[in-house]
């Protein structure tokens, strides 16, 4: 069996591994030169992605994982400011208190390792192409189309794959867009280092505008050396991301990257009265670390998501089930997709089955849980739009510490509703 996989992201990086285990010829076709330049945004694994690994990758590879993990906020909880700095809460309790706290740079990077040839940087899918026998053809945009037993779509939101598979677009807008940078702690002065002491922060401001992320320490350079030759994460910082909602406003940093980006941030933070030492984040950081992008989500009920038969073409990940980052869950869903796509077509290499009926069954596992994880994480996202728009929502017992912290905001900022 052959199976070419678009896109190097976390799921598709994890499924290459599984597959190469298991004797399958898996290749990983990346239209980027530099998995280097990927936003080092803050991001937990799960106890299920966890298992998931453990039964995917090598022992030694779960080891690496391991000694680079941060414990952002595991001991301190969260805190919640205002816009100008001032304490809400502290000491909030995690969400998600076990797993493993990572970045997805170093993920990304450590995931790299051991590919060899089977990571084709630089190599841009342009299509695909059903051939005779059963097989299908990944397109190039060179012309040196590859043809395979299974095309699989690992390329995150707006994959032109998964949406000829759908014959629509897979997820929505959410009406939020992010923006996501790493800032050496030693560029903070005396002020932004107070009001980010803790592991972990969230800062609420009017007009839309959040700000959260958590301290990661160094990581060790020893482990690093082992998987890329270049230091990683050699200093203590901050990973953070900027939320905002998506409206005229703010339509210009969604396009916007590097030192524009940087400072049309910035800007726009200090004319929104945010205190100078929260600025600081974003004016410090490192300008080619900053990312923008849109918030999307697929539905959140099982039909709605991989609304197609099952073939010799199929999707993981963002590509067909994308959540807001505010859940923090979309790795370690893409994660779970390569775990049970590997089992299924170990079982059709085998003989055991066909490629069809293995397809057939990951996405029909699919489909029942990452509907539920699209439905719990799509709620934060809601939250933020109701909230700036005059609207309200009704937290659960878990979500009562932050939502009472937001109340505490709203009071004091007393923002004007705006109509998006």
């Amino acid at each position: 069996m052959q199976v070419a996989i678009v896109g190097a992201g976390i799921g598709g990086l994890v499924l290459a591994h599984g597959l190469r285990r298991r004797g399958i010829d898996a290749v990983v076709l990346e239209r980027d030169t530099d998995l280097r330049r990927t936003v080092g945004h803050g991001m937990h694994l799960t106890d299920a992605a966890m298992t998931a690994l453990q039964e995917t990758m090598p022992a030694d590879w779960i080891r690496r994982l391991h000694a680079l993990a941060q414990d952002s906020g595991r001991g301190a909880g969260y805190a919640v400011r205002d816009h100008r700095g001032r304490l809400l809460a502290e000491d909030l309790p995690l969400d998600s208190p076990t797993g493993v706290a990572t970045d997805r740079l170093t993920l990304r990077l450590l995931l790299t390792a051991g590919l060899g040839e089977s990571l084709r940087l630089g190599a841009q899918v342009v299509g695909y192409e059903h051939r005779p026998g059963g097989r299908v053809a990944a397109l190039m945009h060179d012309g040196n189309d590859r043809e395979v037993d299974v095309l699989v779509a690992a390329d995150g939101v707006g994959s032109s794959i998964a949406r000829g598979l759908a014959a629509r677009a897979t997820s929505s807008p959410t009406a939020l867009v992010g923006v996501a940078g790493r800032t050496q702690i030693r560029n903070l002065g005396p002020e932004a280092r107070a009001r980010f002491s803790t592991g972990a922060t969230i800062v609420l401001g009017p007009g839309g505008y959040g700000l959260h992320g958590g301290q990661h320490r160094p990581l060790d350079q020893d482990v690093v050396a082992t998987f890329t030759d270049r230091p990683l994460h050699a200093e203590p910082m901050y990973v953070w991301g900027a939320v905002m909602l998506d409206w005229v406003q703010t339509a210009a940093l969604a396009d916007a990257s590097g030192n524009a980006l940087q400072e049309a941030l910035a800007a726009q933070l200090r004319d929104r009265a945010w205190t100078p030492g929260l600025v600081a984040m974003v004016e410090a950081a490192d300008a080619d670390s900053l990312t923008s992008f849109r918030f999307y989500a697929a539905p959140s009920y099982a039909a709605g998501i991989a609304p197609w038969a099952p073939g010799v073409v199929t999707a993981l990940g963002d590509a067909v089930h994308a959540m807001p980052p505010t859940g923090g869950q979309g790795a370690s869903t893409a994660i779970r997709d390569a775990h049970v796509l590997v089992g299924e077509l170990a079982d059709a290499a085998a003989g055991r089955s066909s490629i069809v009926a293995a397809v057939d069954r990951y996405e029909q596992q699919m489909r029942e849980y990452a509907s539920q994880v699209v439905a719990t994480f799509r709620r934060p996202s809601t939250w933020t739009v109701a909230a700036q728009r005059g609207g309200r929502w009704l937290p659960s017992p878990r979500e009562t510490s932050l939502a009472s912290a937001a109340v505490t905001w709203a009071q004091r900022a007393r923002p004007e509703p705006l109509s998006v």
